[in-house]
């Protein structure tokens, strides 16, 4: 269970922050149900709450996010109690869109960016499949090739996608107070005005 320590520790523990220094927390997180530990990845996600939803990759289906209740653990008769909601994604859908947002120019909007520090493990990875011309379906370059990076771009829109951040509003920026209007020094009285001395002309009888 080690692994699932350290996803705990970036999930629930770690700080985040933009270039402004803005602090932000994780509120929703995807994890795939797909490989040999799919009983204890349900285990897990049920312990995490809603902050958590296990999913699985879906090579075609009739929508592009689909729920499905999952009654047992896989693998395995033991039924979960209350059951759980896995979430199967299209994972050939979000693949052809991420596809599409890395053709677009990195200025325009809808462009897919990377961090400052990606690595050049990372970048190969997500230049690891390509376009099957029988099927029409993403498939490794090379057998083996590790697509990680890849899979979790396709993943990080389905999420997008169920969060409906397309239709989130940006806060404004609180527009700058107005500076003071500017005081005439004679009006006041100060040092070298018009009355000669400290006192305001407005006050002389």
């Amino acid at each position: 269970m080690e692994s699932f320590a350290a996803l705990e520790k970036i999930l629930l523990h770690s700080e985040y922050q933009d270039a402004d220094g803005n602090d932000f927390a994780i509120r929703k997180a995807l994890i795939d149900t797909g490989g040999h530990r799919a009983a204890e990845v349900f285990e897990w996600a049920r312990k995490m709450g809603n902050l958590v939803i296990p999913i699985k990759g879906a090579d075609r289906q009739s929508a592009p996010l689909r729920w499905h209740k999952q009654e047992f653990y896989p693998g395995t008769n033991k039924q979960i109690p209350g059951g759980m909601q896995r979430l199967d994604i299209d994972v050939n859908y979000y693949k052809d869109k991420l596809s599409g947002k890395m053709e677009i120019a990195p200025d325009d909007p809808g462009a897919w960016r990377m961090c400052a520090d990606c690595t050049e493990e990372w970048a190969r990875q997500m230049c690891s499949e390509t376009i099957d011309e029988k099927t029409g379906r993403w498939v490794p370059i090379t057998e083996n090739r590790p697509n990680h990076a890849w899979d979790l771009g396709g993943y990080g829109l389905a999420l997008a996608d169920l969060l409906g951040v397309r239709f989130w509003k940006r806060e404004k920026p609180a527009a700058p107070s107005p500076a003071p209007a500017a005081e005439s020094g004679w009006i006041k009285g100060q040092s070298g005005d018009r009355t000669g001395g400290g006192g305001s002309w407005l006050r002389r009888k």
